[in-house]
This record gives structure tokens, C-alpha cells and sequence, in this order.
């Protein structure tokens, strides 16, 4: 592991782009490395300062992966103009407790007696 440790650090390191994506090649050894590394129990900063890359990188490479191929078929969309809404003004109290409960439509007496007896 000791060789391949070295090889992909000097490829990495001679890369003339420190930002942006790794090419294929590279990226997919490197990342079979680090998989195999923290296989064999390593944490992600011991594997990242043998290869020289950052340790979120090593530590985004060990996470599953999202599955890249959707199975369900794709369905037409039609774009349909957004509806206009006209505002209606309000005309009883609108209650909105801490946990949710929306109360509306109500008289403020009745929204008291309701409040009171079921808090």
C-alpha cells in the first residue's frame, strides 16, 4: 500500500489544477485506495495525509454513493400558466397555536371557551 500511497500522491500533487474534478482515472484508483484503506481500519485524516488531499474529500469517497440510473420511466409534464389568487380579506381571527393547530372561522369568544377548555 506504501507504493501506491506515493504513486497517487505525486500524480495529485502534479496536477496543474488544485480545484476542481479529478480526472477519471485518477479519481477512481484513488478512491479504492481510500476504501480500502479505512477497510483496513485508518481514519480519514491518516488516509488523506498519506495521499495528500483534503479530508472531506477522503471522507465524501467512503460515503454510499447515490444510485446514478433512475428504473421509472419518464412521463410527459405539461407547463400550465400559475393561478391568480385574489386576496380575500379576513373577517374572524385566524389562530395559529405553537404546535400547529390552526383555528379559523371562529368568533374570538368561541376561540376563548375553545382555548379554556382544551388548552
Amino acid at each position: 500500500m506504501k507504493t501506491e500511497a506515493d504513486r497517487l500522491r505525486r500524480e495529485l500533487a502534479a496536477r496543474s489544477h488544485r480545484r476542481g474534478p479529478l480526472p477519471t482515472d485518477l479519481r477512481d484508483r484513488a478512491r479504492a485506495y481510500v476504501v480500502a484503506r479505512r477497510a483496513a481500519g485508518l481514519t480519514l485524516v491518516k488516509i488523506a495525509a498519506e495521499i495528500g488531499l483534503a479530508m472531506e474529500t477522503v471522507g465524501r469517497w467512503t460515503r454510499p454513493r447515490p444510485a446514478t440510473t433512475s428504473t421509472s420511466p419518464l412521463v410527459p409534464v405539461h407547463i400550465v400558466d400559475a393561478p391568480t389568487y385574489t386576496h380575500q380579506p379576513v373577517t374572524t381571527p385566524l389562530v395559529v397555536t405553537p404546535n400547529g393547530l390552526r383555528i379559523e372561522g371562529l368568533t374570538f369568544e368561541q376561540i376563548v371557551v375553545l382555548v379554556e377548555r382544551h388548552g
